[in-house]
């Protein structure tokens, strides 16, 4: 199965049941389980606190790092290294 993502790319959210997380771009640290739907789970690192639930205690709580599926993300691609901008403006 080919994934979206892969550690240490930049992801922009796509889905989410978080109003507001959508379009948020997080930082992908590593894939860490294999959910009972077989979604690929990720850990990812968020730009700002956002909501979700624990595991264990089933309640709500703001998180700087969580686990979304791989199919709720999609890659960012940088900047290239080198581009066709000249350096100098000519007159």
């Amino acid at each position: 199965m080919k994934l979206n993502c892969k550690p240490g790319d930049l992801a922009i959210v796509v889905r989410s049941d978080v109003n507001g997380d959508i379009g948020t771009i997080v930082e992908v640290l590593h894939r860490s389980f294999v959910d009972d739907d077989g979604d690929h789970q990720w850990l990812t690192k968020w730009p700002r606190p956002t909501r979700a639930f624990g595991h264990h205690s089933g309640r709500e709580m703001l998180v700087v790092e969580t686990f979304i599926p791989d199919a709720w993300l999609r890659p960012v691609s940088g900047l290239p290294i080198t581009d066709d901008i000249k350096d100098e403006v000519t007159a």
